[in-house]
This record gives structure tokens, sequence and C-alpha cells, in this order.
């Protein structure tokens, strides 16, 4: 080791506290690198295990292919892993309850299926040869037949054919049209019963059953991953040219074939949209916080000890150092920190992050269903972690490099009068009196100095901007994510619903079955409800939101067929409202909770309904969903309209086809299918109820909860309005009602609550045992992103925590250091009578100075660097700007309390120099 390489270890000795805030800032910004990387590595390899678990890892599949069609695919260079699912035949389902799903569909799966299909067994075992069987559960919730394992059932199995032409699992059924031809009896063993399998798509007209070994099928479905999965769309294109009859149009892709898009999106394969955009582009806003924390605080260390150096290395080029030797030193040094500091940041970083998904993991687990064996737990890739070492080496050597490449430019005379900082501007140093009037002498010569030695000010103001920036960064990051995730969740007050159709349910026996399972286990609260069809108000342009008339207006909403495009309109405008009667019972309380007048809202014969007018629409040029309020400052329509009954006919909502000048709207003769050929133009009279609205209340959804089952915004161009049940026999007499009532539940143990429901449905209710398939609950199909919101809430938070420790450290390391640099100083000014007393006020000057031209610096520059934030979340959904002002009190208050701290640990330590000995030293 030469001479300068030791000399600098010494330095590094001597100076430990800064030596140990410098390491300790490494650690911290390779230990964010890490976590960042981890955290992308280990969320990607999260979603991919889920997605496979879920659907398998195949990439791609090929419909209804022949033998030879398959064994010449599956044998193509381009494929690199694959199996034949070979469709044996249909067979009926003898007492099957769901019309549209009348048979069983028997396939026989090769012996390493379940390398590239996902089928979750739940009972019993997989089958060993052609005369055993595996049923589907979804046989008995949906078919309502049950089969046990050990059952020996016989299937005449087989070829389904759609008027004379063969169909597979991809054609609907077809009433009418279809026949089982050429069956041959078969006897099975069920050896085990599996969920509904992924492969199965809804419209199929069998349930999937799965034998092995059985070779008399002569329709297939290939199922592969390719050794090149970037080019994957194109490559199936080729297959099906190569060895196929089949049209390999994009139009045709789900009947000839299909790609796993979201197994090739989370493995960053195929594009993910707009969405993906935004996360890469905030992702990318991440980095850049993290960088640019680290490189302040590095740089500060950096740059404090070239200043500290500055004498040093000034004799070192009087004996002859050269200034290739100069800089060498500096990065020796950025070089030995990194040696202590990225190894310590990486393991720091790796155990942090592992650490946290454990914990992250155990909190989202009881919210994710069917995940059996699918956890989220740390993966390590070298890669990343390689990546993480690279730009945490390169951020420490770019902020050594800046101070190092000031330190050479300095000859060895300035070096050795250390005057470099000392810029002396007569008037310029001049103070306000105000200054010497508040905080006395000692806060003027405060000033004066701060003026005549601006650089090392400057470099602590600036430390501060940017801690500002930061902190307000990372709070609009977790904000606009927060609210984008919110935002494209649809508000559901109910956890569980139900509707039930009026065949099955008349108005007597659903206000009987309300109250029974109401008062079911694990039940919280309840209600039911009717919803009228058809239903309109017509506004004059003055009468709606001009946001919203413009948006519609200037043809950017993505659905065309709105109350904006019907003919001789002019002004006015037809918009479709949600009318939703709630029972009585329910609704009272929804209305004394509120404190509403309950005397008015309930009354049946002067009308006052609440009313919901924000809509989420989605922009046709930019993709982006946007919220938009309908009506103009609280306008409360005074009139309804309703589509009547009209006997022999059946009204079509083509907003096209209505006539508003002479109000007439259309209607198809008929009662069952749409017959466009038949179109009648029915007047006012005959098509439409108007029913007259009194006194109604706009609700603002951030005052007012609506009510159980009611969604508050919803994304269509519709308003939502509520009336109590009663208020429908009394004045909505003749107009037309969805043929269901709908059920809302609410449940804290809401799977406890479905299942009492569901036995409720299937075993006591006495309606038919399918009417449970109507039971849905929100809150399931709401929990997944609920859980992404939730590990984004504790990872964003996590990362405010990191940044505020680098951003603490930063500004007392630079504090600190830089009064210690200032020791000569303080002890000449205790030489000539200074009192502690008088030290005070200067600090209490200096505390105040930095503060303030921090935050007046930093502020205008966060909010810049939120509307950044902004702008790229932009590129999927349109939220308002929003300022973090809570965060923005934090900030400053923090920015003070810091700067006070740093300085008064500092000054303790001064306060107990000797002025001598401090006049003689020149190390700290």
């Amino acid at each position: 080791m030469n001479i300068m390489n030791r000399f600098t270890l010494q330095t590094l000795y001597k100076n430990k506290l800064r030596t140990l805030v410098t390491i300790i800032g490494i650690i911290l910004s390779t230990a964010m690198f890490t976590g960042v990387t981890s955290i992308v590595t280990s969320l990607q390899q999260y979603l991919i295990n889920l997605e496979i678990n879920d659907n398998g890892r195949w990439e791609g599949r090929i419909n209804t292919v022949s033998t030879d069609e398959a064994k010449a695919i599956l044998k193509d260079k381009s494929i690199q892993s694959g199996i034949s699912l070979d469709n044996i035949g249909y067979s009926i389902l003898n007492g099957g309850a769901n019309e549209s799903k009348p048979y069983v569909c028997v396939e026989s799966i090769p012996a390493n299926t379940q390398k590239l299909i996902s089928i979750k067994l739940t009972e019993g075992r997989m089958p060993a040869n052609d005369g055993e069987l595996v049923i589907s559960s979804h046989i008995q919730t949906d078919g309502n037949v049950t089969y046990n394992v050990g059952d020996i059932i016989t299937l005449n199995v087989g070829t389904r054919t759609v008027n004379g032409t063969t169909a597979s699992q991809c054609v609907e059924y077809t009433k009418g049209a279809e026949k089982i031809e050429n069956t041959v009896k078969k006897q099975y063993k069920i050896v085990g019963i599996c969920e509904r399998p992924s492969l199965e798509n809804f419209s199929a007209p069998g349930y999937s059953v799965f034998t092995t070994g059985d070779t008399s099928a002569i329709q297939h479905d290939v199922f592969f991953t390719m050794k090149d999965s970037r080019k994957i769309n194109q490559q199936i294109k080729n297959l099906l040219k190569k060895y196929t009859d089949k049209n390999s149009r994009e139009l045709l892709i789900d009947n000839d074939y299909a790609i796993h898009k979201n197994l090739l999106r989370y493995m960053g394969i195929a594009e993910g949209g707009n969405y993906r955009t935004m996360l890469n582009t905030m992702a990318g806003a991440l980095i850049f916080i993290i960088v640019l924390a680290s490189v302040t605080l590095i740089y500060n260390a950096f740059s404090i000890s070239v200043s500290e150096r500055t004498k040093q290395f000034g004799l070192l080029k009087s004996i002859g150092a050269t200034k290739k030797q100069i800089r060498h030193s500096v990065c020796f040094e950025a070089l030995c920190l990194c040696v202590i500091g990225i190894p310590i940041g990486i393991l720091s970083g790796l155990v942090g992050i592992g650490v946290t998904l454990h914990f992250v993991g155990k909190i989202i687990e009881p919210y994710l269903n069917n995940t059996k064996g699918v956890n989220l737990t740390l993966a390590i890739s070298p890669a990343a972690l390689l990546l993480s070492a690279v730009i945490a080496m390169i951020t420490v050597l770019i902020s050594a490099s800046i101070p190092a490449r000031k330190a050479v430019k300095l000859t060895a005379i300035d070096a050795l009068r250390e005057n470099h900082d000392i810029r002396i501007r007569s008037r310029k140093i001049r103070s306000p009196k105000w200054i010497y009037q508040v905080f006395g002498f000692e806060g003027m010569l405060a000033n004066k100095n701060f003026k005549r030695n601006r650089r090392k000010y400057r470099l602590t103001v600036f430390s501060l901007a940017i801690s500002v920036i930061l902190f307000i960064g990372s709070a609009s990051f977790n904000g606009y994510m927060t609210r984008s995730v919110d935002m494209s969740l649809q508000e559901m007050t109910a956890d569980i619903t139900l509707s039930v159709s009026n065949d099955d349910m008349n108005h007597q026996s659903a206000e009987k079955s309300y109250q029974k399972m109401r008062s079911l286990r694990a039940v919280d609260d309840a209600s039911y409800s009717e919803s009228a069809m058809n239903t309109y108000v017509i506004l004059d342009k003055e009468q709606i939101d001009t946001s919203y008339y413009r948006f519609n207006k200037s043809g950017n909403n993505q659905n065309e067929n709105t109350g904006f495009h019907a003919k001789n309109a002019g002004d006015k405008v037809i918009i479709p409202v949600k009318l939703s009667f709630i029972d009585d019972s329910s609704y009272q309380k929804y209305l004394e909770e509120h404190h509403l007048n309950v005397s008015k809202y309930m009354d049946t014969k002067k009308l006052c309904p609440l009313i919901w007018d924000e809509s989420i629409l989605c922009s046709k040029q930019t993709q982006k969903a946007k919220k938009f309020n309908i009506l103009q400052n609280g306008f409360t329509p005074d009139k309804i309209y309703c589509i009547r009954n009209v006997s022999g006919y059946y009204y079509i909502e083509n907003f096209t086809a209505i006539d508003l000048k002479r109000m007439e709207f259309p209607f198809a003769k008929g009662s069952e299918e749409y017959d466009y050929d038949a179109i009648k133009m029915m007047p006012e009279k005959q098509a439409l109820e108007s029913i007259s609205l009194s006194d109604g209340k706009v609700v603002d959804t951030q005052d007012y909860k609506a009510p159980l089952g009611i969604t508050a915004f919803e994304y269509a161009d519709q308003i939502t309005m509520t009336l109590p049940l009663s208020a429908k026999e009394t004045m909505f007499r003749s107009v037309s009602f969805l043929d269901q009532y709908e059920f809302n539940f609410t449940a804290k143990d809401y799977n406890t609550a479905y299942t009492s429901i569901s036995n409720y449905l299937r075993n006591d209710s006495g309606f038919a045992k399918s009417v449970a398939n109507n039971l849905y609950s929100p809150r399931m199909n709401s929990d997944s992103i609920k859980v992404l919101l939730l590990i984004l809430k504790i990872f964003t938070y996590g990362f405010i925590i990191l940044i505020s420790l680098i951003v603490i450290a930063n500004i007392f390391n630079t504090i600190s250091t830089n009064v210690m640099l200032r020791r000569k100083e303080f002890a000449m000014l205790k030489s000539v009578g200074m009192t502690l007393g008088g030290f005070d006020r200067m600090m209490n000057y200096e505390c105040l100075l930095y503060g303030v031209k921090g935050i007046l610096f930093g502020l205008p520059l966060a909010f810049l660097f939120n509307f950044a934030i902004y702008h790229s979340v932009l590129d999927a959904m349109d939220l308002g700007f929003q300022i973090p002002w809570g965060s923005v009190a934090i900030v400053v208050l923090g920015v003070f309390a810091v700067v006070f701290a740093s300085m008064m640990y500092s000054m303790h330590k001064i306060k107990k120099d000797n002025p001598i000995e401090a006049l003689k030293n020149d190390n700290i």
C-alpha cells in the first residue's frame, strides 16, 4: 500500500464520526436499492406463482386440432415443452340443473399434466388409467348433481354436433340444434374431485372431467411453452398456418388459439397497458428519489471531508503530490467506504425485505383465497443484487468525484490559506437593522458570516431543500398510488349480495326470506331492494355539469351509446337513472343514522329521492379513467321518466334511435328475442310514465356513505336515485321493474356469513338449490386489489421511514460537521468575550436561517416534483392534482426540529472546548 493510501486510511480513522455517518449513508442507500430491486423481483415471482397456481404454466394453447396436427405442433422446434388435452367426447349429465350446461365433457390428460395445466384436487387423487375419473366440484355447485369419491358412474360418451358440425367446449350450447352422436357406453370409478378447472370457459356446454390413457380422441387442445416467448403471438400464427387449416386472424383468437397473457405480462414479456406504464414510471421516480437522497448525503460527506483536508492537500502538493494522486486519494477513500458499506447494505436490504415480506405475507393471508402453497416470500435475483451494488458504487463515485475535482484545481498556496470559500464584498455583507434589533450583535455576526462563507452554508441549505423534496415526493407517491387503487375499486357497501328472480320469489316470500337470512350466523346487517328498468331524466344543457357535458359532446367518451346521441336533441340530454327501492326499515335506519329528515324522504306521495351523480368514465383517446359529477351545482331533477309496460312489445335501449324532439322511443315486437326488423317508435304517451319529484337531495359521497347495496358512483353514464320500497306500490305501478329481488348483507366474517346464507338457500329456503349460485361476494373480489393496496402502503411507508433516516443523517452530518469545522472561529469568539448566551442567540439565528431558506427553496421544487408524479399517474387515471398538506406540515416542523437538535448536539461539544487548544488544533 502506497503512502497516499495509508494517509487516507489514517484520515478516515481520525475522523470517526464523519466516517461512520458516511458508511451509514452508503449502507442505507444500498439497502434501499437492494430493497427496491428485491421487492420488484419478489412481487413479480409471487404474481407468477399465483398465476401458475390458478391457471397453469402454459404460455400458449391451440384449440381443437386433429391427432396428427397435435403431434406435429408438439414436435416443432419452437416449442420448449407441451402436452395434449384429448377430448374423448360428451355425455348427458342426468339431473343437471343448468340448462345451458347439460353435458359432461370427458377429457384424457397425460401424466405430466400438472406441469402446464392447473387442476386443483380438493379430494382424492389423479386418475391412473382410462377407467378412473376426476370430476369437477362445479357439477354439484352449479349442476346440483352430487357424486362422491369411490362412486361408479356410467356415461354414454359420444361426439357433440351443432347443426351437423362437430363442436368443442369453445362453442356455446344451442338449444334444439345439438346432438350427441356415435355414443359409446363407458364405466368410470371416481377417484378424485377438483375445483372448476380454469381452462374451462364460463360458457362451455360441458362440465370438464378427466381420465388418462384413453387414445380414442379425435380432437385435441395443445398447451405449450415457447423457447422464445417474446414472439409467441407470431409463432402461434405460424404454427396454425404450418400445421393446421385454421384461420389465424386476430378475430378468431378465442376459438382457434389463446395466449396466457397474465403470465407473460408478469414475466415482463407481454405489454401491460397503461397501468403498467404508470407503475414503471413511478418506479423510476422511486429510484430517482433514492439516488437523489443518496448522492446528497454522500456528496455532502465527501465535500466536508475535502474541505477538512484542503490544508492537507496543500501540504501534499507543496512536497510534490500530483493532481492524479490527490484525485486517487479521494476515490480510494470512496472505495474503502464502499467495501464496508455496500456488502452490509445488501445484506441489510435482503434481511429487511425478507422479514417485511414474511410479516406482510401473514397480514394478507386471510384475504387471499385459493392460494394454497403460494406465499409472498423473498426471491433473490443475482442480477438484481449486482444491479444494486453497481448503482450504489456509481452513486458513491459520483458523490466523491465532484469534490475531488474541486480539490485538484486548487493551488498549493490557496489550499494552505483555506480562503477559497470566503468571498467578501462590502455591499453584500451588510445586515438589515432588524436582525440586530431581534437577535442582537450575535445574530448580525451570524448573518455576516453566512454571507461571506456562502458555499458552506449553501451546502447545508441545499441538503435541507433536498430533504423537503424527498419527503413530500415520497408522500405524494403514496397518496397518488392509494387514490388510483381506490378509484379502480367500484365502491360497494355490501359484503355479500344475492339476486333472486321473480320466478323463484314473490313479495311475501322475499320479506320472509329476508327476515330469516338477516338473522343467520355472522350476518351483521341486511337490506333488500328492487330496481326499476329503463328510467331516465331529460335535462337541459344548463342543468348538466360543464366538464361532463364537454367530455361527451367532444366524442371522447368510450361509451358511444349515451343520451348525448339521441336524435334532434338540441341542447337536451337524456340521462339514464338507476332507480332503487330499498325496504322501508333499512331505508329509515339509513336516514336516521345520517340525520336526514325521515318524514320527508319516506313520503310515498311527495317523492324526495336521494341522488348520487358521480360517474367514472373512460376516455376514448387516452384510455384514462376520470370521475365526473353529472348534475350542475347540485341541481335536482323535478321529473323522472320510466318506460311503460307495452303489451306485445319490449323496449330497446338504443339512444341513437330516440327522438327527443318528437319524444318517440324504440320498441320491438315480441317478448323474448330482439328483432330489429320490427321496431316501432312509440310516442311519449304510450312509451313513458312521467312521475314528478319533489325536493330531492344530491348526496356528496364524502359526507354520506351510500345505503347498503347501493353503489355511490358508477362506471357508467347514469345517476343513482333511492326511494323507500313503499313508494313503488303507490307511484310506480305501471313501470317495468327488473325481474329480481336484490338482497344485500354486511358481515365482518363474510366467509362464515356466505356459507350460512348458502346453506340456508340450498337446504331450508324452499327455493330451487340453483338459487344459491346467485350468491356473490363483492368483498371477495375486491380483496385482491385491497391486498395490493395494503402491500403498497406497507412498502411506501417503509420507504418514507428510510428516506427520513437518510434525510436526518444528511442534515445531522452536514450541520454538525460544519459546526465542528468552525472550532477555531468559536474559540476566537470565546477569547474576545462572547458569552454562552451569545452563542445560543447566534446559533438560533443560524438554525432559523437554515430552516427558512431550506423550506423556501425546497417547497416549490417539492410541488413541482409532486406535479411530475401526478403526470406519471395520468398515464392510467385522471386524478386531480393534490398537495399533501399534512406531509408539508410534518416536513416543516421536522426540518426545524432536526436542525435545532443537530445544532444543539454540536454546540454542546463546542462549548466544552478549551479556546487555546482549539486555536492550536487543525483536526477534528
